[in-house]
């Protein structure tokens, strides 16, 4: 009996710990905290996904290395950026300030490409 009486205390205290006073709940959809999209290219199994990417102008694009032990770039076409080597797990983010469709590859492995196309806003 004392082992069911130490258990029941036990998930009490569990659910207990679950909730406090100071939980609150809104429905105010002006109250509740956003962020801005993020605008990622992962660079993987030799490929830019997504290869083509649309953003708003002034926005910025990250490049994530996820290919461990492959080392990549992503430049553009016309010389604009060059990252340099992106290791494995790093990353490059740019810029776009200005509006246009913004071809790029990777000098270390040239079949990979992708396109940025910036709007207006």
């Amino acid at each position: 009996m004392r082992l069911i009486a130490a258990a029941g205390l036990v998930v009490a205290m569990v659910l207990a710990g679950c909730t406090t006073a100071d939980d609150t709940t809104t429905s105010d959809p002006s109250s509740v905290p956003t962020s801005p999209v993020a605008n990622r290219v992962s660079i993987n199994n030799f490929n830019f996904t997504p290869g083509d990417l649309t953003i708003q102008v002034g926005s910025s694009v990250e490049w994530q290395n996820r290919a461990e032990g492959t080392a990549h770039t992503t430049t553009a076409d016309d010389g604009s950026w060059d990252s340099g080597t992106i290791r494995g797990g790093g990353d490059f983010t740019r810029t776009f300030d200005e509006t246009g469709s913004f071809s790029y590859f990777c000098a270390i492995h040239p079949s990979m490409t992708g396109t940025i196309t910036v709007v207006g806003g």
